[in-house]
């Protein structure tokens, strides 16, 4: 004759209780929603202490709804998940002949904390879960953006490369070319693993440095554009390309900086 329900808060308002799961419930009681602080199901969410009560109907906070369907007895544990209270396991009894014991509070209240443990690992899984996805989604993101990012550059490489020029970048603290154009080995004749910034100033032969209208040297205007106050690198450079051949060659170029305003490196375009 033992009727069971497992209750929660409703979480809209944290105003009632509903009930989620019930067995052998009787009728008149089943579905039963309580208003905050009816009955005893409340004292148990709100004090977070099982209880037992083996004369129900005589309780100042008993349901007339329970007593009139004839329940005698409650016990009931609430379910904990850290300080909160998610609901209660209540078990409700209409015998004349069996009263709960000690031993049926301390089982149901060992039922509740596992409960509450296996709610919040459940809650534990499903956020790990949301942020797997939301990672998963910024990273397959990123990986559009980079591959959309490389597609415009090689737009942009092929586009200069079809009018026989050059784009580079000169990364200062390894002294190498991180990427050149492969049309270097036309203008030069070395290729791009060939060469490096150190190999195309010994091609250089004389250089035409102008700003405005002033011609400055070659030391002067690399140490005003490392300090941003020109803001870009234009010269013409006399070279000679391994087969002894003279060529003159426009560079324009633009200093990259940190965020320290330090110059790193330089990303520019040549052309004959």
């Amino acid at each position: 004759n033992d009727a069971k329900f497992f209750n929660k808060i409703h979480q809209e308002n944290g105003e009632t209780i509903e009930e989620i799961y019930d067995w052998k419930i009787p009728a008149p009681i089943s579905g039963l929603v309580l208003p905050k602080g009816r009955g005893r199901t409340w004292v148990i969410l709100q004090s977070g202490q099982p209880i037992v009560l083996n004369d129900y109907s005589s309780h100042p906070d008993h349901l007339p709804e329970l007593a009139i369907a004839g329940i005698r007895t409650l016990v009931g544990a609430p379910i904990i998940t850290g300080n909160t209270s998610l609901g209660s396991l209540i078990l409700l009894g209409r015998s004349e002949n069996k009263d709960y014991s000690q031993r049926d509070l301390d089982l149901l209240e060992s039922i509740g904390r596992q409960a509450g443990i296996a709610v919040q690992n459940a809650r534990l899984y499903n956020k790990l879960q949301t942020e797997l996805v939301e990672r998963l989604r910024i990273e397959e993101a990123l990986r559009q953006a980079e591959q959309a990012t490389k597609e415009r550059e090689e737009i942009y490489r092929r586009a200069i490369s079809a009018i026989d020029a050059v784009p580079y970048y000169a990364d200062y603290a390894s002294k190498r070319f991180p990427f050149i154009g492969e049309v270097i080995l036309l203008l030069t004749g070395f290729s791009q693993e060939e060469l490096s910034p150190e190999k195309w100033k010994s091609l250089v032969k004389e250089i035409i440095i102008q700003v405005g209208d002033n011609k400055i040297s070659q030391e002067e205007a690399l140490d005003k554009t490392r300090r941003g106050e020109i803001p870009i690198w234009r010269s013409i450079e006399r070279i000679i390309t391994r087969h002894g051949e003279e060529r003159w060659i426009s560079d324009t170029a633009i200093v990259i900086f940190n965020s320290d305003g330090v110059a790193y490196g330089s990303i520019g375009i040549m052309q004959d």
